[in-house]
């Protein structure tokens, strides 16, 4: 639910197959949007909720096959950023090993 702060707040049970990254003490939840797409959600726990700080999918545009990596939340501040082909597949990959093995499955 969003506030007038603008931030999304939810309950722990609302976050989609919840990962725990034990050295920052955040909370990933992960969807599969379709066969070609999946979103990582990154929630902080701030004044008693969890708050999305960032909203990732990676997806392939059916129309033309190309690899997308779309940001739309980065530290809890909206961005709309597309990264397309190579750049895409290049910036996931390094989102995936940098995060990949932080999160414990709860």
């Amino acid at each position: 639910m969003k506030h007038n702060d603008g931030y999304v707040r939810t309950n722990f049970v609302d976050i989609p197959n919840p990962e725990i990254d034990t050295n920052s003490m955040r909370i990933c939840g992960t969807i599969r949007n379709n066969a070609a797409s999946h979103s990582w959600l990154d929630y902080a726990f701030i004044d008693y909720a969890f708050v999305r700080m960032s909203y990732i999918t990676f997806e392939l545009c059916m129309e033309t096959l190309e690899q997308l990596m779309i940001i739309t939340l980065r530290d809890g501040e909206e961005v709309n950023e597309i990264y397309r082909g190579e750049d895409a597949q290049r910036r996931f990959d390094a989102f995936y090993l940098e995060n990949y093995g932080k999160w414990r499955r709860l």
